[in-house]
C-alpha cells in the first residue's frame, strides 16, 4: 500500500465559460509514482495540469499539496521555440536554482557546483554558453529537463514530451525518466502515446471529463475496453506480450 501522498485532489470540478471541462475528479499522487495521464483531445488533461500548477481555479472540490512540495514542469518544447529567446543555456538551467530562493535569488558556489554535477552525465557542458533559442528541439528539451533537475523536485509533470522528438532523442528522454525513477521523484506524463512509455510507468490515469480509470498499467492494458489507447500508436519501446 502506497504512503506519503504529495498531491490529493478531491471531488474537483473545473470549467471554462461555465462549461465543465471535468467534474468530480478524485486523484492522489504519491511519492515515487510513475503515471501516464491519457485521454482524447479536450478530455481535461491539460486543464487538470493547469489547476495543479495553480494556473486555473477550480469551481468545486479541494486540491491539497504537501507543504514545501517542489513541483517541476517540462513543457512542450514547441511552446518556447523562439530563436530570439535571449538567455544562455547556463542561465536557463540556473533558473531552477533560483526558483526556491528568496528575492533577489543570488546564486552561490554550491549552485554552480550543482550545475556541473547535473550537466556532466549528459555531456552538455559545451552547450552552457550557447543561446537557448538557437538549439535544436532535442537540445532544448534536454536543457529544460536539466533546469527541472536543478529545482530538486519531488514531483514533475511532462506535457507531451515526445511530440517533437526523433527516435534518438526519445531514447534520451527515457534515460532522463530513469534518473527520476532512481531518485524516487514522482512523475506524471501527459501523453497521447501510451505505448512509448510502457517500460517506465506503473500507473495509468484515463480522463474523459471524469476519471474513467486509475490503476495498474498492466490491468489497463489487459482491459478490452481500453484497447484503442494501447494500440492506436506504435511506440519505439512497446512490446506486445
Amino acid at each position: 500500500m502506497k504512503k506519503d501522498p504529495l498531491i490529493t485532489i478531491t471531488n474537483l470540478t473545473v470549467s471554462y465559460d461555465h462549461e465543465p471541462v471535468f467534474e468530480h475528479v478524485n486523484l492522489t499522487i504519491f511519492r515515487g509514482d510513475q503515471i501516464a495521464l491519457i485521454g482524447a483531445n479536450g478530455s481535461g488533461k491539460t486543464t487538470l495540469l493547469k489547476t495543479i500548477l495553480g494556473l486555473k481555479k477550480q469551481d468545486e472540490g479541494t486540491l491539497t499539496i504537501t507543504p514545501s512540495l517542489r513541483i517541476g514542469y517540462l513543457p512542450q518544447v514547441l511552446q518556447i521555440a523562439d530563436r530570439f529567446f535571449p538567455m544562455s543555456v547556463e542561465e536557463v538551467i540556473l533558473q531552477g536554482r533560483r526558483s526556491h530562493k528568496r528575492f533577489p535569488g543570488w546564486l552561490t558556489a554550491q549552485d554552480r557546483r550543482f550545475l556541473n554535477e547535473i550537466v556532466g552525465p549528459f555531456r552538455a557542458q559545451e552547450l552552457l554558453k550557447k543561446r537557448f533559442g538557437y538549439l535544436s528541439m532535442g537540445q532544448k528539451q534536454l536543457v529544460l529537463f536539466l533546469r527541472m533537475l536543478a529545482q530538486e523536485p519531488d514531483v514533475v509533470f511532462l506535457d507531451e514530451p515526445t511530440s517533437s522528438l526523433d527516435v534518438a532523442r526519445k531514447d534520451s528522454l527515457y534515460a532522463m525518466l530513469e534518473i527520476l525513477k532512481k531518485n524516487k521523484v514522482a512523475y506524471v506524463i501527459i501523453t497521447h502515446d501510451l505505448p512509448s512509455f510502457d517500460k517506465i510507468i506503473d500507473r495509468v490515469v484515463l480522463i474523459e471529463h471524469s476519471i474513467l480509470f486509475d490503476g495498474d498499467h498492466r490491468a489497463f492494458c489487459e482491459h478490452p475496453e481500453f484497447s484503442p489507447f494501447i494500440h492506436t500508436h506504435h511506440g519505439d519501446h512497446h512490446e506486445h506480450s
